[in-house]
């Protein structure tokens, strides 16, 4: 869109290449486990997903192209997302066992 700025954009493909790549890693790990039922690699899925995109957040605001607002509004939105995401995932991981 006309409003989004070449920054703003670079940081999205960055989200979305972290979520491939975390999704890439669950696969992965549970390629070799063939218990693994649906639920399982879904909690597996989820996990990966929200630990990686917490452990990129450490990086938001690091160049001198952000701003302390922006990143506090980029921190309000993902967070909550977040935990609701590590919740499901708990859910699931319990559910898969039985």
């Amino acid at each position: 869109s006309p409003n989004r700025s070449g920054i703003q954009e670079k940081e999205d493909m960055a989200t979305v290449k972290r979520v491939m790549q975390a999704t890439a890693v669950a696969l992965l790990a549970a390629s070799g486990k063939p218990h693994l039922n649906p639920a399982g690699l879904t909690a597996l899925m989820l996990f990966a997903t929200t630990v990686s995109s917490y452990l990129g957040m450490n990086f938001t605001g690091s160049t001198p192209f952000t701003s302390p607002s922006g990143v506090e509004k980029e921190m309000r939105r993902a967070i909550p997302v977040q935990l609701a995401a590590l919740g499901a995932a708990l859910v699931l991981w319990v559910a898969a066992a039985f």
